[in-house]
């Protein structure tokens, strides 16, 4: 089924798949990193992303929320509360008159139905009446001693009683303003004044308290705007944007209540990672594994030769009719006269070429990766996690036929799959040893299901053996003067059984310390493989160019 492209002018608004694209990458990026999905997203969010082609800037959560608390600050340096006793003793005088007003109207009530009907009830009542209002007259003048009498007071006008709360409120809020001016500083102003500052502050607050808890749908993006300007507006919308793209996109899923990540994104990391690794080396050194032995081959589209007695008939048509009309040309024959039908190009032995094949033969390779505590605490792990699974995504793509296989060693070793390694963020307790033993134990085991595969293991590490099996029991040997030899004298002997099955062994190791240099010589001095001694960040580079040009490319 084809698909259908159409193109427009941009115009400046169809930016959004430009910034997905990028923020996809740092979110995957993240999750390499952490190994959880909701937590890289929330790191992302909190730290922001820069869009340098776009000259734009999506501000992060914590940088928003110091911008606004910052802003809060300028605002409470303009707060005095000198001068606002006066007027807040005002407003309560209202409150307590329109109080007494009722009350004094509830007295004339009382008295008319006194003198009518004489009731000890109405008596009571105009008793009742006369304390409130002595009360109410002989409040404190200090505002603060009337509003603590006032707080036990049974309002009888519920108007009152509701402003009166009000009251409580604006004094409460005033109240905390002073207490966080530690300046004192500004200049006296009405109460109005303090009370709209308050309702700015008020905002800011809600604005500030949703930031840190990162709730991005209940928050005033009106207010983040008039505080903060457009930009930080649209950022907070470009995020809530873009975890909707991740859901809508099938990146992520909930999964007993936290953020996973699908299938889908995973293979999307690992070709970003393939792709990354591209790009650091160059288009060149990279071709397809081969042998020379002959088998069923692989058609190369723009390469053909002469066919030969005995070729796969893998027939390159065009040139093969160039052949026989250049031919019979040579021999007389005319245009016009094929144009016309009267004479036609007869085919023979010498005009047949075929395509050029490539050879392959079938690999089987472990990679055996150092999970142990060194490789996270030294910030390695993530490097050789890319390498990882571009090594993968390149051999079940590109080498179908090839088995590949993953295990991670520490203390034990374990066959990992992919989610497995891009859940992965560390081992601690008491797996943060390195048993290469038991790593190529388990190699030996997967290979052993492929006798016909040539066999290899790759490992990355970045240290030596510092566990390892003997009579079934574990052994732990923490390292004396920066080495473990009992450690080291059992795995090289597991290295020596290895090597007896036929398998080679490239070992990356990411150290150079003297110790470490020493045992992977005495590695490749029994496996007759290969060491590489690399940074991080030059590991795929160095790998996956050693994996494709290990098998030399025979064109037949």
């Amino acid at each position: 089924m084809s698909k259908i492209f159409r193109y427009t002018r941009w115009d400046g608004s169809q930016v959004v798949d430009l910034e997905f694209k990028t923020m996809t990458d740092d979110f995957l990026e993240k999750f390499l990193e952490t190994g959880d999905a909701g937590f890289a997203l929330e790191w992302m969010l909190r730290e922001g992303l820069s869009f340098d082609s776009q000259n734009f800037r999506l501000e992060g959560l914590d940088r928003l929320a110091k911008r606004l608390s910052e802003q809060r600050s300028q605002m409470l340096k303009q707060f005095n509360p000198r001068g606002l006793s006066e007027e807040l003793r005002k407003r309560l005088d209202q409150i307590v008159q329109k109080e007494l007003k009722t009350i004094q109207q509830t007295e004339e009530q009382a008295s008319q139905e006194l003198s009518v009907t004489g009731s000890e009830k109405a008596r009571k009542k105009i008793e009742d009446l006369f304390q409130r209002e002595a009360g109410l007259h002989g409040l404190p003048q200090n505002l603060g001693e009337a509003v603590r009498q006032l707080r036990n007071y049974d309002f009888m006008d519920k108007e009152a009683e509701a402003e009166f709360q009000e009251f409580l409120k604006t004094l409460s809020q005033l109240q905390q303003m002073a207490a966080q001016n530690m300046s004192q500083g500004g200049q006296s102003m009405t109460l109005e004044q303090a009370m709209a500052l308050a309702e700015q502050l008020q905002r800011l607050d809600e604005l500030i308290q949703a930031l840190e808890r990162g709730d991005l749908q209940g928050m005033n993006l009106e207010d983040l705007a008039r505080y903060l300007g457009e930009e930080a507006s649209r950022s907070i919308q470009t995020f809530l944007q873009f975890m909707n793209f991740l859901r809508d996109s099938g990146f992520v899923a909930a999964e007993e209540g936290r953020l996973v990540l699908t299938p889908k994104a995973m293979r999307m990391i690992a070709q970003k990672a393939l792709r990354d690794i591209y790009a650091l080396v160059g288009r060149g050194p990279f071709g397809a594994h081969s042998t020379s032995f002959h088998g069923p081959g692989e058609a190369l589209p723009d390469e053909s030769r002469p066919f030969a007695f005995g070729d796969p008939f893998q027939l390159h048509l065009p040139k093969t009719l160039s052949n026989a009309v250049f031919r019979e040309a040579g021999s007389g024959l005319k245009v016009e006269a094929l144009r016309s039908g009267k004479s036609r190009v007869r085919l023979k032995p010498e005009d047949f070429e075929v395509f050029k094949t490539e050879y392959n033969t079938a690999t089987a390779t472990v990679l055996m990766l150092d999970m142990s505590y060194s490789m996270f605490q030294n910030d390695r792990f993530t490097a050789a996690k890319k390498v990882a699974l571009a090594l993968e995504h390149l051999i079940r793509t590109r080498y179908p036929t090839d088995k590949f296989y993953m295990v991670g060693f520490a203390t034990r070793a374990q066959r990992l799959n992919r989610k497995q390694l891009l859940e992965a963020v560390g081992s601690f307790g008491d797996d943060v040893f390195t048993n290469i033993q038991d790593g190529l134990r388990l190699a030996h085991r997967l290979l052993g299901q492929h006798p016909d595969a040539r066999h290899q293991v790759i490992m990355i590490t970045d240290g030596q053996p510092t566990a390892f099996t003997l009579n079934g029991q574990l052994h732990i040997e923490w390292p004396t003067f920066g080495i473990s030899p009992n450690a080291i004298r059992e795995t090289l002997k597991e290295v020596r059984v290895f090597t007896r099955s036929g398998a080679t062994i490239n070992t990356f190791m990411l150290d150079r310390s003297p110790m470490l240099v020493g045992f992977v010589n005495e590695v490749t001095k029994i496996n007759k493989g290969r060491a590489f001694f690399t940074a991080p960040n030059q590991l795929g580079k160095y790998l996956l160019v050693d994996y494709l040009s290990r098998k030399k490319r025979s064109i037949h």
